[in-house]
């Protein structure tokens, strides 16, 4: 089995993170989970609007299909939404 990589921290870094999870009152996991995250968003340029994820490579195809039917399913109910705001407008004299 490969020998993990670990990442270096400096003592500053580690210190912001202590002072987070003293003052925050949120669990260690829950503030270390949130420093990694926006450590990983300052290097790389990603927004807030933006994610990333593990995925198990054996879950892949059935992640993708409940993304392919989220995704039909926002887009029926976006049309629905649009044709219920040209009706709700009509109703209202727009």
């Amino acid at each position: 089995m490969a020998r993990r990589a670990y990442r270096i921290f400096s003592k500053e870094f580690k210190l912001e993170a202590i002072r987070l999870a003293e003052e925050s009152g949120k669990p260690k996991a829950q503030v270390a989970i949130s420093v990694g995250c926006m450590l990983s968003r300052v290097r790389t340029g990603m927004s807030n609007n933006e994610m990333t994820a593990a995925i198990p490579a054996g879950r892949l195809h059935e992640v993708v299909e409940k993304l392919r039917t989220a995704a039909g399913a926002d887009k029926d109910v976006a049309g629905y939404a649009s044709e219920d705001s040209k009706r709700f407008g009509a109703y209202l004299g727009r």
